[in-house]
């Protein structure tokens, strides 16, 4: 539990740019906490299953969530992207999508992004389960974006 915290914290320290959405120019090799986190969640929940660590990561998930900040929701989504992948109960892959479609019309843009990319990789990931179970909520919630600035 720890661990997750830890590094769900580390990924707090992302940069604030007002400028983020054209912003894909500007990549750079420096690693920050962010990146570690990030790492870390992906080889933690690789390394140990879903079955050691989901549980940890949905308390941390479900913690941020309700947070005001931008960057707590965000990183929450980020998370269950990272780990999307190690998820084999189809309770939990609902429980995700649920999550990330009523994170889809958060207030802030990169919230809504986050939620948007996490949506694309749990698709990949869960293929075709998340298309047969879930498209008839999913592509109308994704076509909504489509005018989002």
């Amino acid at each position: 539990r720890e661990v997750v915290r830890l590094c769900m914290d580390f990924m707090l320290e992302l940069e604030d740019e007002e400028d983020w959405a054209g912003a894909a120019d500007s990549w750079t090799a420096e690693v920050c906490n962010y990146d570690v986190g990030e790492e870390n969640i992906d080889r933690f929940a690789r390394a140990l299953g879903a079955a050691a660590v989901l549980e940890h990561v949905f308390e941390g998930v479900r913690s941020f969530v309700g947070q005001g900040d931008w960057k707590h929701r965000y990183v929450a989504i980020m998370t269950l992207s990272q780990c999307a992948e190690t998820v084999h109960d189809e309770a939990h892959v609902d429980e995700i999508v649920q999550l990330l479609l009523s994170l889809l019309a958060d207030d802030h843009p990169r919230v809504r992004y986050a939620a948007l990319h996490a949506i694309g990789q749990t698709s990949t990931d869960h293929s075709p389960y998340l298309q047969e179970q879930h498209s008839e909520r999913v592509l109308p919630a994704i076509s909504r974006l489509m005018d989002d600035p």
